[in-house]
């Protein structure tokens, strides 16, 4: 937990500096901000018996997030998100934790709809997701890898006068297999989220 807590004091430390000493005189200024949120595990194997069930449940998120308009209605929002899983395997009667603890690299590609021109301005938004487990000396940890899903979501920013509260819902595809061994049946990782954003106009 101390590796995680030094790993998340650097990156905002990191972060905040950047923000400090970003450029605004860019046509399209870029904002920067923060969420947390809930999020629910989706291991799944269509092939799962009674040697490997699995046992889905609620975690926690928080991470960093910035946002560049790109042209019109389309954003592009680089992200880093630390998420706490609650997820385990049973294999041979031995339970194990799933990728307890994940840093998730996000570059999602944003549209906010059109005809809205209230403080409410709904938008969706797809791109990758790479989620990179962090490793803990536990023998009760499932042994899984870097991967890769797809995000999908649809939220609704909320224009304050000089902040922006995004709440939203996201589901997180896992497309490669988990596991460092990979034997049989692909073990994806997926998830679902409620997640609410704060940024600065």
């Amino acid at each position: 937990m101390n590796r995680v807590s030094s790993l998340l004091f650097v990156f905002f430390f990191a972060y905040t500096c950047y923000s400090q000493k970003t450029d605004t005189s860019f046509k399209y200024k870029p904002s920067f901000g923060f969420n947390f949120g809930t999020n629910y595990s989706s291991l799944w194997n269509h092939n799962a018996t009674d040697e490997l069930q699995i046992e889905n449940g609620f975690g926690f998120r928080l991470g960093v997030t910035s946002s560049f308009h790109l042209k019109r209605n389309w954003f592009i929002e680089p992200k880093m998100e630390l998420s706490f899983n609650n997820s385990n395997i049973i294999e041979n009667n031995v339970t194990y934790r799933v990728d307890p603890n994940n840093l998730n690299f996000m570059t999602h590609f944003k549209y906010r709809m059109k005809g809205y021109n209230g403080i409410a301005k709904p938008y969706c938004y797809f791109g990758p997701n790479l989620r990179v487990p962090l490793i803990e000396e536990n023998s009760n940890n499932y042994a899984t890898r870097t991967t890769l899903s797809l995000d999908f979501a649809f939220g609704v920013d909320i224009e304050l006068n000089y902040l922006i509260i995004s709440p939203e819902l996201r589901f997180s595809g896992g497309l490669i297999d988990i596991r460092q061994n990979p034997v049989g049946t692909t073990l994806r990782g997926s998830n679902a989220a409620f997640v609410i954003g704060f940024s600065r106009r």
